[in-house]
């Protein structure tokens, strides 16, 4: 019997079905998200975090990795990097709840568009590396959106930039954490865990409970909420799948399917009031977002010319 390959064609079509599926996961998320808008988001995050526990330390017990979580805590640069990226996570999960339970999902939309170019930024405060020309004209364009909608609508977007904020710097301290996503990430969530059941034990003791979703019985609702950890290891699987498969420069691409979904969701679903102003300050973005993409593919075009040439 002789043994099938898969071929670089249909390695690649695979790498953007799966990022494509990653992505598209992570922008339908706040439909799971709105089911539980009558429970507090902190006492939802918490949960969230020991379920994603559950489900990431029976993952590697399958894949018997559990000894790689005792190796972390022998590196001390690593876990430093992964007590940083653990903060970064959680303050992500805990306002982009937040924002949906308050009916202002928008703004996670708004976040993650903003997200590219925030890395940027941090990039070259931290990094120090130099910005391109498109790369300036794109901040100061996005720049300009959020000063129409504070000038305009009296109201500056903090979480969405705290979601932008937290994302980009949980993205790049994750370049410099060599162990695979999921297995950084049960180590994340593994720390905070007794800061979660110090919470829920608090939590206990203050009546607060989870509220029945969807006119179900409560043990219906704890099944909903215990999906929490499949679903937040599920994207992560696939991008961490797909960045294997195809070029970091065209998952980037995709990375913009997720806000489109949330945007859509929070306009036509969830029909969060829009005003002009709110909807002009989005184009800005957009068109901020469109310097950004083309900036780099111009820049590759005309060097592409210039080989040519000579």
């Amino acid at each position: 019997m002789t043994n099938l390959k898969i071929s670089p064609k249909n390695s690649k079509n695979m790498g953007f079905f799966f990022g494509v599926a990653a992505f598209c996961c992570w922008g339908f998320f706040p439909l799971y998200w709105k089911l539980f808008y009558s429970t507090s988001s902190l006492f939802i995050t918490n949960w969230r975090v020991i379920f994603t526990v559950i489900t990431l330390y029976f993952f590697l017990f399958l894949r018997k990795e559990m000894g790689s979580i005792i190796e972390i805590f022998k590196n001390k640069k690593l876990l430093t990097l992964l007590i940083f990226s653990n903060i970064c996570i959680s303050i992500n999960w805990f306002v982009f709840i937040w924002v949906i339970q308050l009916g202002e999902s928008w703004q996670s939309s708004l976040g993650y568009y903003l997200s590219p170019i925030v890395t940027v930024l941090i990039a070259t405060l931290f990094l120090k590396e130099k910005l391109a020309i498109s790369t300036i004209i794109s901040c100061m364009t996005a720049t300009a959106g959020i000063i129409l909608l504070f000038i305009e609508e009296r109201y500056f977007p903090w979480y969405a930039l705290l979601l932008a904020i937290s994302f980009s710097a949980y993205g790049l301290l994750k370049k410099k954490i060599s162990i695979p996503p999921y297995l950084s990430l049960a180590f994340e969530v593994t720390t905070i865990i007794p800061v979660c059941l110090f919470y829920l034990l608090w939590s206990y003791f203050q009546q607060t409970h989870l509220a029945p979703v969807l006119n179900l019985n409560i043990y219906a609702s704890w099944l909903i909420l215990s999906l929490s950890g499949p679903l937040t290891i599920l994207p992560l699987v696939l991008y961490s799948r797909s960045a294997q498969l195809i070029p970091l420069s065209n998952l980037g691409m995709l990375q913009f399917i997720s806000p489109t979904i949330q945007f859509c969701i929070a306009f036509f679903i969830f029909q969060e009031p829009f005003s002009p102003h709110k909807i002009s300050a989005f184009f800005i973005i957009w068109l901020a977002l469109l310097i950004y993409i083309l900036g780099p593919l111009w820049h590759l075009f005309r060097n592409n010319s210039k080989i040519k040439m000579q």
